[in-house]
């Protein structure tokens, strides 16, 4: 395993889930000193990423690219896989689809979290459902054709209308039937959602492809009620061997809660025996 932290592109609002240092570079380099093995990159289109600039800063720091943000689609330029204008619906697919590829050369899984399904879905759910999974079907074979992975998140029901549990998740897992399409596992909105942390990762193991840190009340680890030593201790135990990235609140300020969170998860997983992994294509 090893331990992220999400940051965005320049052309992404600053979110308050976000760590951000100044310009990229300069946050890429905090990170690093500070001791983070990966980042996550919120993207909202891959025209965004300067690929041999972003090359040059994670060699130069000894830095990965574990994964995708891509709910900004949604959140900034509304854009979901359910939206009612055809176009709309047509262009988020393509941007994830193009973000799928754009994260393949450097080992960087894109979630499909907000974007894929709109509010507006809940006036049609069973057409909605459909142009859902229509997306869906061409994440998982885009991601087949250049090599790279896509994760479906589980998100709480108070922020997406659709797909709030790991079970949910699944069976939309099993009926794409596609390996490239994996779960993506929030901590957060499983304490939410789920009746046991544990019980959900168990049932997640087999398809488990990317993990966001985040306590209870979306808060650092370790700065609310989830027992993080369970949930690593689980992980270890079930082989995943993937990043640990931070999905927080930036508070009390960006500095401390990253410092906070790259010691409390370092000794969470010395305290397992845990070996830092790097990352490898997906």
């Amino acid at each position: 395993m090893r331990v992220g932290m999400r940051i965005s592109t320049p052309h992404v609002k600053n979110n308050v889930l976000h760590y951000r240092n100044g310009d990229l570079a300069t946050t890429i380099e905090s990170l690093a000193r500070m001791g983070y093995d990966s980042i996550e990159l919120d993207v909202k289109h891959p025209d965004e990423v300067d690929v041999p600039e972003l090359h040059r800063l994670l060699d130069d720091n000894g830095l990965d690219w574990c994964g995708t943000g891509t709910g900004r689609m949604w959140v900034e330029d509304g854009l979901s896989f359910t939206h009612p204008n055809p176009e709309m619906r047509r262009e988020a697919v393509a941007r994830m689809c193009g973000i799928i590829e754009l994260g393949a050369e450097f080992g960087a899984v894109p979630m499909i979290g907000l974007a894929r399904f709109g509010p507006e879905g809940l006036e049609d759910p069973e057409r909605s459902w459909g142009y859902m999974m229509d997306g869906m079907y061409a994440c998982a074979k885009t991601a087949e054709q250049c090599g790279n992975r896509a994760v479906i998140e589980n998100i709480t029901r108070y922020l997406s209308p659709r797909l709030h549990t790991v079970a949910e998740v699944i069976a939309v897992l099993k009926g794409i039937g596609s390996p490239a399409l994996r779960l993506h596992y929030d901590t957060y909105h499983a304490f939410l959602e789920e009746r046991t942390l544990y019980g959900s990762l168990v049932a997640a193991a087999p398809y488990l492809g990317y993990i966001h840190m985040s306590d209870g009340n979306r808060e650092a680890p370790g700065w609310g009620l989830i027992d993080f030593s369970e949930v690593i201790g689980v992980l270890a135990a079930l082989g995943y061997d993937g990043a640990l990235v931070c999905e927080v609140l930036m508070t009390p300020d960006p500095e401390t809660v990253a410092r906070h969170s790259i010691q409390y998860l370092r000794g969470l997983l010395d305290k397992h025996h845990v070996k830092i992994t790097k990352a490898v294509c997906a």
